[in-house]
């Protein structure tokens, strides 16, 4: 059987070989819009089209006798309902092998998860034995609340609650659902952080927490905030470190798309979060057994 740690360490791996492809793919999207507009495209019902809009990766084409359609870029190259020249097909070819890469390794990735809990399983590993001891004492009691002055040494800590068992370097993120759609979110309140284009802010009254982004030009702060809008996640348990103290918990808190979209008007851009609950119930991550804590 395989060792722990170098199951572990390859899943490292393949999770940094995912960010490169991620980016990769992003940068060949931004390839085809930053040269879409104005070309003129193929669209196997409408015929001929003139590119003439392009906005949040959705551009506009202009058709025989007025006709206007939207569609998503890439998608709308890669199924082939729209045929462009051959520079913007390397680009859309070139996404299509990268998804292809990024899907076996997602794969990969989930088999030796399996391979992982098997080794898990069969040695009896106690999962609770591994957990931070803040950890363990807020799961025990079934919650985690802004009153308890708790503090996580390193985001892989905070992840336990969440029953993730993270390992290695972590990002600020931490994936609760499949779709995004909850995240825990974990930031360093001092100084500026993720790539150095994020200001960390949370009100006096610590109902609202938000970010600035400090990206060289408008366009691309709006495009920032469009993005978190757009996202699918709705939800950030959050987490916020200031300086020499560890990760304490601040609450639950839902974005306000109305509040991004007036800072964008404003040309503020920021990504704004409303404070919905003080209080995380963690009974929703575990199998709490009564009588011995223990995960089933």
């Amino acid at each position: 059987m395989e060792d722990k740690e170098v199951l572990e360490e390859e899943i490292n791996k393949l999770t940094a070989f995912l960010d490169e492809l991620s980016e990769k793919i992003e940068k060949c999207v931004n390839n085809i819009g930053n040269n879409v507009l104005g070309n003129i495209v193929e669209h196997k019902t409408f015929g001929k089209g003139k590119v003439n809009q392009l906005e949040n990766n959705i551009i506009q084409v202009e058709f025989k006798n007025n006709v206007i359609k939207k569609f998503k870029i890439p998608d709308v190259f890669i199924d082939r309902f729209i045929v462009t020249d051959k520079i913007q097909q390397e680009n859309i070819d070139n996404i299509v092998s990268l998804k292809h890469q990024k899907d076996n390794t997602i794969k990969e990735i989930d088999n030796i998860k399996k391979v992982l809990d098997e080794l898990i399983n069969e040695n009896k590993i106690d999962v609770q034995s591994i957990l931070c001891k803040e950890a363990k004492k807020c799961i025990e009691q079934g919650y985690i609340s802004v009153d308890e002055d708790v503090e996580f040494r390193t985001i892989r800590d905070v992840s336990d609650l969440f029953n993730k068992h993270y390992v290695g370097f972590q990002r600020s993120w931490i994936k609760i659902d499949n779709n995004w759609q909850r995240v825990a979110s974990c930031f360093q309140i001092d100084r500026l952080s993720d790539r150095n284009i994020y200001s960390n802010i949370l009100s006096p009254d610590g109902n609202c927490f938000y970010y600035i982004i400090n990206e060289e030009s408008d366009s691309k702060k709006e495009e920032a905030v469009n993005g978190i809008i757009n996202h699918e996640m709705e939800v950030t348990y959050l987490f916020l470190k200031y300086p020499d103290s560890g990760y304490k918990f601040y609450g639950i808190f839902k974005k306000d798309i109305d509040a991004m979209k007036k800072s964008i008007e404003n040309k503020e851009y920021k990504v704004i979060y409303k404070k919905i609950d003080d209080k995380l119930d963690l009974t929703q991550f575990f199998n709490i057994v009564k009588g011995d804590n223990k995960n089933e």
